[in-house]
């Protein structure tokens, strides 16, 4: 009956830390975000919420981190927690997306034989994650680059790959761009999905698509931490295409 009667309070306090670590991720302080999310899982360690926010800025801070080893416990960790999230709701949208981004970073220190069934995997986790919500815009980036990465490689490693992983579609350019167009009809602000789709673009030959994409991109307010550095890319791919 008391454990009764405090869980409101205590579902209160943990949806309060979220909301806080959001707030603080949109004023591009990483570090004091996850902080946010840290604490809430503390208190409610099986909190859908909380998991996936913590397991989505691990692979942002990770991502940014020089130390190879530093990077691998990030990544290691937000896989873990994703994971976990799944358990509590396998068909949360964002648990699945969750899921694919932790894979895809796992990819770097993975071996030839694990890159090739990660890459299937994290196919299927985004997709996934579409299927259950059409309009989740991270899901819909993910699938932009898996197809924008995998229809890159060169015909042995798109043979292993077919090899390694039954019943994988097809990976096109084309499929890529539908996935960026779709996702900046979605979130026009969406700095690193802009930089993808004109890079997708200028792959493609079309240089004429790319170059308004970059010069709207440049113009845009930064929103998280890695903006500024996707701004940079954006003004010297600009710069080339002119």
């Amino acid at each position: 009956m008391i454990l009764l009667m405090a869980w409101p309070a205590i579902s209160q306090e943990v949806g309060y830390l979220v909301d806080e670590g959001e707030r603080l991720e949109k004023a591009m302080k990483d570090a004091e975000a996850i902080e946010k999310y840290r604490e809430a899982l503390r208190i409610a360690p099986s909190d859908l919420r909380a998991r996936v926010k913590c397991s989505e800025m691990l692979c942002m801070i990770g991502y940014r981190t020089t130390d190879p080893a530093g990077r691998k416990r990030a990544f290691d960790e937000a896989f873990d927690l994703a994971r976990e999230a799944l358990k509590v709701d396998s068909l949360s949208a964002d648990a699945n997306y969750a899921m694919a981004l932790a894979l895809s970073r796992l990819t770097e220190a993975a071996t030839i034989k694990e890159k090739l069934q990660l890459v299937g995997d994290i196919h299927r986790f985004a997709t996934m994650a579409t299927g259950i919500n059409p309009d989740h815009r991270k899901a819909l980036y993910t699938l932009g680059k898996w197809h924008m990465e995998v229809s890159s490689l060169g015909v042995a490693p798109k043979a292993a790959l077919k090899m390694a992983v039954k019943d994988l579609p097809e990976a096109s350019l084309e499929q890529a761009i539908v996935r960026f167009e779709r996702v900046r009809n979605l979130a026009p602000g969406f700095i690193a999905n802009l930089l993808a789709l004109a890079e997708a673009y200028k792959a493609g030959g079309r240089s004429d698509k790319a170059i308004p994409v970059l010069e709207r991109l440049v113009k845009l307010p930064p929103v998280t931490q890695d903006d500024p550095g996707y701004k940079d890319k954006a003004r010297k791919l600009l710069t080339s295409l002119y």
